[in-house]
């Protein structure tokens, strides 16, 4: 058992060692006979999951040049994306060359739990079954000492492009003292570009939602694909409408919002499908004004959800230059479908459900 006293615990199938901490990073070494050391840390704060494992890669690959010889050939063997333990995770390997002799195989998983990220790497060819059964263990069975209060509702998409698992999405909602509700989305896409190169795109919002689903305030956080960051603060003008602050790709953003009356969250959208799509049958169409940072910062968008006859039952959403046809749960929500933004076209399916409202 890895115990951290007053911190965090997990179980892990193989002997470990707890190496030096660094900035509140902790390093265990996994012992495997015959091969260097699964090395995984744990620290405070969760991270931006795609990039993680992008980072990653670039330190290792450095590294290993300085101790096997020149990095020669490396192509991508596999990516991944999904839910262990309640946990959204990103994972990929590269098969590479050193010193034109050697041959490896790195192997990296990323994941957030509970306020924590985590990431483990192993570089020598094979393993790979003994890889991830240590990077799930440590996933699914930690917990912190201290942990969070526990979502009313969680979900967790996986995002495919042309049958690649390059994208996870996570979807939380809890509740505070007021009985106002937290929602919290996380997003990560780990998309290839070639036979050895990865780009990543990673965006957090919490909305802070009234009973009923109208808007209190609104954070969003996001990273392109070329590095730019957006972080914006939407709240309600003190004298009428909204108003938002903070940075777009980098750049300082002053605004008023085009709109001065309620706007709707997740949580608002979850509630109209059951409550009104979900009672009136198909061909329902329910409209949402939403804050929509990533179409139009300054603006709110006219959100379409409509049912669609079948078996089982379908939902059409429209919003700006997005659409997204799905299978729809007994609830009304998603559980899989397909976004299209333009020539971009992603596979949506739920891996992960717990709670409810």
């Amino acid at each position: 058992m890895l115990e951290m006293p007053g911190e965090y615990r997990a179980r892990l199938p193989l002997p470990f060692e707890v190496g030096e901490t660094e900035g509140g990073t902790d390093q265990i070494q996994v012992a495997l006979e015959g091969s260097v050391p699964i090395v995984c840390y744990v620290w405070e704060g969760e991270s931006e999951l795609g990039v993680t494992v992008m980072r990653t890669a670039d330190l290792l690959f450095e590294s290993l040049s300085q101790e096997l010889g020149e990095i020669g050939h490396r192509s991508l063997t596999a990516i991944d994306a999904g839910a262990l333990g309640g946990a959204p995770f990103h994972a990929a390997s590269w098969l590479f060359t050193a010193d034109a002799s050697s041959l490896g195989l790195l192997k990296i998983a990323a994941a957030n739990k509970q306020g924590r990220g985590m990431a483990c790497n192993h570089w020598d060819a094979g393993y790979r079954q003994t890889f991830e059964r240590v990077f799930s263990d440590l996933v699914e069975s930690f917990q912190v000492a201290e942990p969070p209060p526990v979502p009313y509702y969680a979900e967790i998409f996986v995002m495919r492009m042309n049958d690649l698992p390059v994208g996870v999405e996570q979807l939380e909602f809890s509740m505070d003292a007021e009985g106002d509700t937290r929602v919290k989305h996380h997003s990560s896409t780990l998309i290839p570009t070639s036979q050895s190169e990865l780009v990543s795109t990673y965006s957090v919002s919490v909305e802070w939602s009234r009973p009923d689903g109208a808007l209190i305030n609104s954070y969003s956080s996001e990273t392109g694909v070329d590095g730019t960051h957006t972080e914006l603060m939407l709240r309600r003008n003190e004298i009428r409408g909204w108003h938002v602050t903070g940075k777009l790709q980098d750049k300082e953003l002053d605004a008023d919002v085009e709109h001065e009356g309620s706007i709707d969250t997740s949580l608002g959208e979850s509630i109209a499908l059951r409550e009104r799509l979900v009672p009136l049958g198909d061909e329902t169409v329910v409209r949402q004004l939403r804050w929509v940072p990533e179409v139009d910062p300054t603006g709110v968008l006219d959100v379409s959800l409509e049912g669609v006859a079948g078996d089982p039952p379908g939902l059409r959403l429209r919003f700006g230059p997005i659409e997204m046809t799905a299978v729809r749960d007994p609830l009304g929500m998603a559980r899989s479908g397909t976004v299209r933004a333009g020539r971009i076209e992603m596979a949506l399916e739920r891996v992960y459900q717990d709670g409810g409202f």
